[in-house]
């Protein structure tokens, strides 16, 4: 009888191995089966994603021959500065003059030179060309006015040689 009894033991320990072994088993086929489902909503989720890039960079990143984007689509519509002022109507906004400041020009220490472009109320920035910068600064050469068509230079000691001197006109 004691050997039946542990058959019987042994039958039913064998019983709730296999009933514990099928729920694992059920448990990692419903965590594949949820994975799975996972792995398919993320990979139409970078589809859909993928689709749409495509189609953004279709519409709104389009350049039409020679890389020249419209003036209608925010581009100047021209391969160049020049022309892309005036496809907008965007006049220069600057003009540049060289100008000397001659040696018998020098009257009370004051010259006054010609210069296109410039008018009473413009801004210019003065500056010396490089050749003559040591001259017109250990003369304290400056620009005290200016008037239509006109510049007014001033300075401390007469310089001794010829100053070359560029203007920024801003309009």
């Amino acid at each position: 009888m004691a050997e039946i009894k542990d058959k019987l033991v042994t039958v039913e320990s064998m019983s709730a191995l296999h009933e514990h072994n099928k729920s694992i088993y059920e448990t990692k086929v419903n965590v594949e089966t949820m994975l799975n489902e996972k792995e398919a909503a993320i990979n139409a989720n970078i589809e859909t994603m993928s689709a749409n890039v495509e189609a953004m960079m279709d519409t709104k990143f389009d350049k039409p021959e020679n890389n020249i984007v419209p003036i209608i689509n925010g581009g100047t519509g021209a391969a160049n500065a020049s022309d892309a002022r005036a496809n907008l109507e965007v006049q220069k906004q600057h003009n540049t003059a060289s100008i000397t400041l001659s040696i018998d020009g020098w009257s009370e220490k004051a010259q006054v030179v010609n210069v296109d472009g410039v008018t009473n109320g413009n801004a210019i920035i003065v500056t010396p060309a490089p050749a003559s910068r040591t001259a017109y600064n250990d003369s304290d050469v400056y620009c005290s006015a200016q008037a239509d068509g006109m510049l007014t230079f001033k300075c401390d000691e007469t310089p001794e040689v010829e100053l070359v001197v560029n203007v920024l006109i801003l309009d």
